[in-house]
């Protein structure tokens, strides 16, 4: 995780610098409705991010130093379900998007 999560911060502002082009030559008042639901979808995805980021892995990361493996486990397990959550979040934003061209 520690070389995955460097790179998932890069891709945030890769999508949100491109997505900002993108929307700014189109045009905001012109982006298909689609275009919306993904980005708040987007936003809300990097939250989520920001949140595994700052409590349950920092808090794994410390369980790992300190050898504390039930901390671990504890904190691994809050991660789970999030990163479900984001993924799942991930398939409705395309969806939505084709859906609503």
């Amino acid at each position: 995780m520690q070389r995955f999560f460097p790179l998932v911060w890069l891709s945030i502002g890769v999508i949100l610098v491109t997505g900002g082009i993108i929307m700014g030559q189109v045009g905001f008042a012109r982006a298909p409705v689609g275009w919306y639901a993904m980005l708040g979808i987007g936003l809300v995805m990097m939250a989520i991010f920001a949140h595994i980021y700052f409590a349950p892995f920092r808090r794994a990361r410390l369980a790992a130093s300190g050898q504390d493996w039930p901390a671990l486990g504890r904190a691994l397990e809050q991660i789970h379900p999030l990163v479900v959550l984001n993924f799942t979040l991930g398939w409705i934003a395309i969806a939505l998007v084709l859906l609503w061209q």
